[in-house]
């Protein structure tokens, strides 16, 4: 792992050394606190504290692929998905205390899931127009909101967590209320 730095970000700084990762592999890093988590397509998945420069956990979380998504709690606990090289169909709480797995929902087949600032919300847009699900992670309810964007690419809440915002591989995003999913703005002409 390294740290990027300088002008134009061509310095690096060794954080620490991983070791080979089995491919293909995925990594995600903690917003909060000096965690990344790396999963394997064999269904391994490593958490480690850079910080300390160490590997912090390490458990077999599923048969396929381990797609980790996002710490949360401080890093006491990490969402993934499982599924196969194709995307992740299922998302996954560990509590990384216990290394066990807490609750899980079936989702749409994916690579894009995010969380909401607040931690309250995690939302999935499904690969190929597969529907989009909404996850309270107080309550463990689903709801499956109809955003109707076409080949998402990515998305992201506003960081007062009231809006999300999502690019498509046509050339335009839209913009939603986070609260009602009325759409708000539909921008094209800058892709």
């Amino acid at each position: 792992i390294e740290r990027w730095h300088g002008d134009a970000f061509q310095e690096t700084d060794a954080v620490m050394e991983i070791g080979r990762i089995e491919d293909p592999w995925w990594v995600v890093v903690a917003p909060d606190c000096p965690l990344v988590a790396v999963g394997s397509d064999k269904g391994v998945v490593k958490v480690f504290d850079w910080e300390r420069r160490a590997l912090w956990r390490k458990f077999n979380a599923a048969e396929g692929c381990a797609y980790p998504v996002r710490f949360l709690a401080r890093g006491k606990i990490l969402m993934l998905g499982y599924g196969t090289n194709r995307g992740w169909n299922s998302l996954h709480e560990w509590d990384l205390t216990t290394e066990q797995e807490t609750r899980s929902w079936p989702v749409p087949l994916t690579h894009h899931g995010g969380v909401s600032p607040d931690e309250q919300w995690l939302l999935v847009f499904g690969s190929q127009n597969s529907g989009t699900s909404l996850i309270n992670l107080v309550t463990g309810q689903v709801r499956h909101p109809n955003l109707n964007l076409p080949s998402p690419d990515t998305f992201s809440f506003s960081p007062d967590g009231k809006h999300i915002a999502a690019p498509n591989q046509l050339g335009f995003a839209r913009i939603w209320d986070a609260t009602t999913f009325r759409e708000i703005a539909t921008l094209s002409g800058f892709m």
